[in-house]
């Protein structure tokens, strides 16, 4: 029995969660603008995370944004880039800290729901205005690697 690609990485995630937890847009732009944002700097962050995301998106039929260069991307925990000539940055609430933005305590709350549900909040921030545009919420990445190497 042959399998395609796609068949194959779907198994590779089946026995985890393998969609997003949470789609939460912040700004009026709503989640079709998020989702997009977030599946444009999904490539450039390397590791499982951004995997899912870019499917999650292609399940959606959203075509993601188009990234002009990419700044900075270090592996599961943040990149930053020129999003539709912006500065967009995808990425956990550590990585957040160390570039310094600081969340509001809305956003916090969002977060701190979607990490107790046993996922991890990653950011879709506007770097230029300082301004978190949603979050989203992804399987913890140990469980999607636990997932991975079981297979």
């Amino acid at each position: 029995m042959s399998h395609t690609k796609s068949s194959v990485e779907a198994r590779s995630l089946a026995p985890v969660q393998r969609r997003l937890s949470a789609i939460v847009p912040v700004e009026p732009r709503g989640r079709h603008e998020l989702v997009r944002l977030a599946a444009g700097l999904a490539p450039a962050l390397p590791g499982l995370i951004g995997e899912l995301i870019a499917r999650q998106a292609e399940e959606m039929n959203i075509a993601p944004a188009r990234v002009e260069r990419v700044v900075v991307s270090v592996p599961d925990r943040g990149v930053i880039a020129l999003v539709d000539d912006a500065l967009v940055a995808l990425a956990c609430r550590g990585f957040l800290e160390i570039i310094g933005v600081r969340l509001n305590r809305a956003e916090l709350r969002v977060a701190e729901r979607i990490e107790n549900d046993g996922n991890l909040a990653f950011f879709v921030i506007s770097i230029a205005r300082g301004h978190c545009l949603g979050v989203i919420g992804v399987p913890h990445v140990r469980s999607l690697m636990g997932a991975r190497e079981a297979q």
